[in-house]
């Protein structure tokens, strides 16, 4: 072939099998600045049948090399201008170099020379003095072992083509070596480039669907061990766009005399299509095709299903609404069915909107809804959704201008009855309902067995309640407030709990809601406020890096409406000598709305005494932002519902941008609280935001951890 041929780079190229096809000798290029090498290497491989080429340094030898186009290359180490690890190296990034073997000769037999050698591409060393009878016999075994090579390079092309022209998305799993090779075609379903993915089995795995994952790994677990014929699974993997999409995976185990399993190959077929035409139809038969919304059939197994999980989780606790719209038959037989229609859809709409995520509102037919409300506290707060629910119902509804306003009549019934089967429920609600439309419509009637458990169990807790104040069993924990530029603690956050003498340590959630029914939350606030005041101010006077901290307290609605609220306060500053700018009151939107002004004058005397206030929880009342610019507050705290997976959701961290942009504009510092994780964290030290707390920085300690912590693990002397 001429010169230009060869060296023209659009142009085909024999592979070594190819170029013996054709019975053209084998070329050798040896670079070596040691002409006696030179000849020797000529004269030992020339009576062997091979074409030798000498070039005398490495500049020699990379031109050589782009002219001759050798089949091997053997190179002196030491030569000058560029040495043999350059030539090596050089030979490596041309276009034919990638596969043609060299074979590097050294009078350096040390592991380190040998090992740069390798690294730089060789294939093979020899080392001087050559032994000049064996080298035709090296040449000729690594020349063989480059055309097995590249035999199976092109083999390897062939069932990648094959692969490629396949629709399904084959995949083949070397078992011993753990490496999986992925046709295109598999990496196309999910939008990936072929490229882009590793030939590990987590390429795969870790892309299942968290509900799929376990299941399939079994799966595949039980073949490869024999205990089934073959491998078929159903499931769903993430694509590039994060969207979920529906897989059915085929495969075979390969294995050897003794029946274990070395390979593992099989395909992989896009059934997205498939399984949303069953989806619809399964849609169908549990929905109400009127208003889109559950039917009996799937309320019902819903309801079983939290009958079970109350089986297993003693604690849980849920209800059931059932609800039926007022004078609904007069409304539709005046105005129509189609109306009619129209108005259901209208109120499925309105009650949809004010349930809680994990709410199941259905339709059992006609004008009759029912609620399941999941995992509540107790029935005040079905009662709370209730009301909200009625509140919706009882806006005018305009119908082909004519005005409708119509109410609910709605009975409860809650799962701490004790419940076994869901119809037993649905029929207390019922009947609750149908107390309800008889005592004046417009109204909720809670069942009256839950109704006697509620009220004894309230007044239980109330009762514990009373006695815990008396004997002081509140306990309190700080949880660490940080700067997200200096990442130093800023401050706490004082945390109630109730050391219960037989229910244990206790959460707010267990007892706050009684605690503020009966006001017990007042004694409660009050020792909760001096006691934090006095630990703040003692671990100021125990270490000089404490000057700068404060505490942040929560403040209840009750104890914002005290007529002495601001002398209590002033005298816990005053006995504990803690500096007012160390304390902070938090206040939510609901101590607000209460008594807007008795909540207004009381802060803007605490404010007078050099406390600053904190509007806690903010975004996830009503009225959260009109209350920003009407009420003097110092620093806003973003609820930790925006916070808490923050990393995940783009969405999310461009509302909590908004409202941290919207409280700097109002002068305000931001609290960012509920960081759960350290991704939460990092996502945050993005934002303009001042302070974070959170399970990822620290959970809530007792005093003496956080001395342990923060202030015993390198003491530092009292300034002054």
């Amino acid at each position: 072939m001429p010169d230009d041929a060869r060296t023209a780079p659009e142009r085909w190229q024999p592979t070594v099998s190819e170029s013996r096809d054709a019975e053209r000798r084998p070329r050798i290029l040896v670079a070596d600045d040691d002409p006696a090498v030179r000849l020797l290497t000529v004269d030992a491989l020339t009576p062997e049948g091979y074409d030798v080429f000498e070039a005398e340094d490495g500049h020699a030898a990379l031109e050589a090399f782009e002219r001759h186009r050798p089949d091997l290359v053997l190179c002196d180490v030491m030569m000058p201008g560029t040495d043999g690890f350059g030539v090596c190296s050089a030979m490596r990034a041309h276009p034919h170099g990638a596969h043609v073997p060299i074979m590097m000769l050294t009078g350096l037999d040390d592991v380190d020379s040998i090992e740069r050698a390798f690294a730089h591409g060789a294939t093979e060393f020899v080392v001087k003095p050559i032994n000049w009878t064996l080298l035709p016999r090296r040449v000729r075994f690594v020349l063989r072992a480059s055309e097995a090579a590249e035999q199976l390079r092109r083999s390897e092309e062939r069932y990648a083509l094959a692969a490629r022209g396949a629709n399904d998305g084959l995949w083949d799993w070397d078992l011993r070596t753990d490496r999986v090779f992925y046709a295109p075609r598999w990496a196309e379903m999910l939008g990936l480039s072929a490229s882009h993915l590793d030939s590990s089995p987590g390429e795969w795995l870790a892309r299942l669907h968290p509900d799929d994952e376990e299941r399939v790994r079994c799966e595949i677990a039980e073949h490869v061990a024999g205990e089934t014929d073959h491998f078929e699974s159903e499931y769903r993997m993430r694509d590039v766009d994060g969207d979920w999409r529906w897989m059915l995976a085929r495969g075979l185990c390969v294995r050897n005399a003794a029946g274990n399993a070395h390979r593992f190959a099989g395909s992989q077929t896009d059934i997205t299509k498939r399984k949303d035409a069953e989806a619809q139809l399964l849609h169908d038969a549990f929905h109400d095709p009127l208003t889109g919304l559950p039917n009996r059939a799937l309320f019902l197994d819903r309801l079983r299903h939290c009958l079970e999980l109350a089986q297993r989780r003693p604690g849980f606790q849920f209800a059931v609404l059932f609800m039926d719209l007022d004078r609904f038959k007069v409304i539709n037989d005046s105005l129509g069915h189609l109306l009619g229609d129209r108005m259901l859809i209208e109120i499925a709409g309105r009650i949809r909107s004010v349930l809680r995520t994990g709410d199941t509102l259905a339709r059992l037919g006609g004008d009759e809804f029912t609620i399941l409300f999941e995992d509540i506290a107790d029935v005040t707060d079905v009662t709370r959704l209730a009301a909200r629910v009625q509140q919706q119902i009882a806006q005018p509804l305009k119908l082909e201008e004519q005005q409708i306003v119509t109410s609910a009549s709605m009975g409860i019934a809650v799962s701490a009855t004790g419940y076994t089967k869901p119809q037993e429920m649905l029929r207390d609600a019922d009947a609750a309902m149908y107390r309800a439309k008889a005592t004046g419509r417009g109204r909720y009637v809670i069942f009256d067995a839950e109704m006697h458990s509620h009220v004894v169990n309230v007044l239980q807790t109330e009762m514990e309640l009373r006695l815990a104040v008396e004997r002081r069993e509140f306990r309190i924990v700080y949880q660490p407030i940080i700067d997200l530029q200096t990442n130093a603690i800023s401050g706490f956050e004082a945390l109630v709990r109730w050391q219960h003498p037989t229910r244990g340590l206790l959460t707010p959630d267990a007892f706050l809601a009684v605690a503020e029914e009966s006001r017990l939350i007042v004694p409660i606030g009050r020792q909760v406020l001096r006691e934090a005041c006095a630990q703040m101010q003692t671990w100021r006077e125990q270490d000089a890096r404490a000057d700068g901290w404060f505490v942040s307290i929560n403040l209840s609605s009750q104890e914002l409406g005290q007529p002495d609220l601001l002398e209590v306060v002033a005298d816990v500053i005053r006995t504990t000598r803690l500096p007012p700018q160390c304390l902070k009151l938090e206040l939510t939107e609901t101590s607000l709305i209460e008594n807007k002004d008795r909540a207004l004058s009381a802060m803007v005397a605490l404010r007078e005494l050099g406390i600053q206030i904190s509007i806690d929880d903010f975004g996830t009342g009503y009225s959260s932002f009109n209350y920003l610019h009407r009420f003097p507050f110092d620093i806003l705290k973003i609820d930790r519902s925006f916070i808490s997976g923050i990393d995940d959701s783009p969405e999310r961290e461009e509302i909590v941008r908004a409202i941290i942009t919207l409280a700097h504009n109002l002068g305000l510092q931001v609290v960012a609280e509920g960081s759960e994780t350290a991704r939460d964290l990092a996502r945050l030290r993005g934002l303009p935001c001042e302070y974070a707390q959170g399970f990822s920085i620290s959970e809530p300690r007792a005093s003496q951890d956080i001395e342990q912590l923060f202030l015993a693990a390198a003491p530092a002397a009292r300034a002054g």
